[in-house]
């Protein structure tokens, strides 16, 4: 089975690295660690060395190409093993749900608004209250329910 050869990540900001060269042209036998191209980035260039041992086959970017990291640039096949491309599948698109209005509302989150009874409400409406039983107690007019004095 072909082991695939991707372009790897030096850093964590690196988004993409640039095939400087392939040191290993393919059909060429490579054995696991050796070099097989030059990677350059904003920062280093750097060799990437051979995942497994085989032929080096299905290249599929050239010298000079900018390349995403993680992103499948060649494989390396067993030896003695028939070459076949992967089949990629491709995402068909899937049709649209027929909307219907009776359930349009139907998932979607309503915000809630305080009442006039709720706590949310009553801190509305009584910025004293909003602070604490402490800050109220001392900002009550005298002779409201529940006052000490």
């Amino acid at each position: 089975m072909a082991t695939p050869i991707i372009m790897p990540k030096f850093s964590m900001t690196q988004e993409e690295g640039i095939v400087a060269a392939w040191l290993v042209a393919e059909g060429e036998a490579v054995e696991k660690g050796d070099p097989i191209m030059e990677v350059e980035t904003d920062k280093v260039t750097m060799e990437v060395e051979a995942p497994e041992s085989g032929v080096l086959r299905g290249v599929l970017v050239r010298a000079g190409d900018a390349v995403p990291v993680t992103e499948i640039i060649a494989y390396i096949v067993p030896p003695g093993e028939v070459w076949r491309a992967p089949v990629v599948a491709t995402a068909v698109p899937a049709t649209p749900p027929q909307s219907n209005p009776d359930r349009a509302a139907v998932g979607r989150r309503q915000r809630h608004r305080p009442g006039p009874h709720s706590a949310a409400g009553r801190r509305a409406k009584n910025p004293a209250a909003a602070c604490g039983s402490v800050f109220a107690a001392a900002h009550r007019r005298p002779g409201a329910s529940g006052d000490p004095r």
